[in-house]
């Protein structure tokens, strides 16, 4: 009985799994079109609509680093429970999310932007910024919510006690004028 549970999780973390991944290409030609059209505007300079293409890629490619961090997160689950079930080893390649590494360029982009006094495009990245910070909060929040009602039910179940470790995920971020 709880080889069948463990299948019909992995079929469901299988599907899951894929449908991001489907997700994360739609969101890549989305990403691209909008990129087309940014430059586009640029060459013509109409910065009008420079500036709402600018936010609409940031919320898309914020979007887009959800995707890529969940199905990071359901290919893990699929290698735990292939390990578990068919003895299969599975590795999974990734060093710091994707929200990470957004942030980390942007805000290099911003201390470039900063000396060069281009001060429209530190707003965007301030903007930038702040939807994938939030965007991560969102998901580290969610994750521990999902983390702790995984850990009461191993108490009432299996009498099992589960710390959960909480970090700050929003402490490295710093704010900018």
């Amino acid at each position: 009985m709880r080889n069948l549970n463990k299948r019909t999780k992995l079929v469901e973390s299988e599907r899951r799994f894929k449908r991001a991944c489907e997700q994360i290409v739609q969101l890549n030609y989305s990403l691209d079109a909008l990129q087309k059209r940014y430059n586009r505007a640029k060459t013509d300079n109409n910065k009008s609509f420079r500036y709402s293409l600018r936010l609409r890629i940031a919320v898309v490619d914020g979007m887009r680093n959800m995707y890529y961090d969940y199905a990071h997160q359901k290919a893990e689950s699929v290698a735990e429970l292939r390990q578990e079930l068919f003895g299969e080893v599975v590795d999974i390649i990734s060093e710091d999310s994707s929200a990470d590494i957004e942030i980390r360029t942007s805000k290099k982009r911003y201390n470039r932007a900063k000396t060069d006094n281009n001060k429209s495009f530190r707003y965007s990245l301030r903007l930038r910024i702040a939807v994938v910070d939030g965007m991560r909060n969102m998901y580290y929040d969610y994750a521990h919510q999902k983390a702790e009602s995984v850990a009461e039910l191993r108490q009432e179940l299996f009498g099992e006690v589960v710390d959960i470790i909480s970090e700050d995920s929003s402490a490295d971020i710093e704010m900018y004028d």
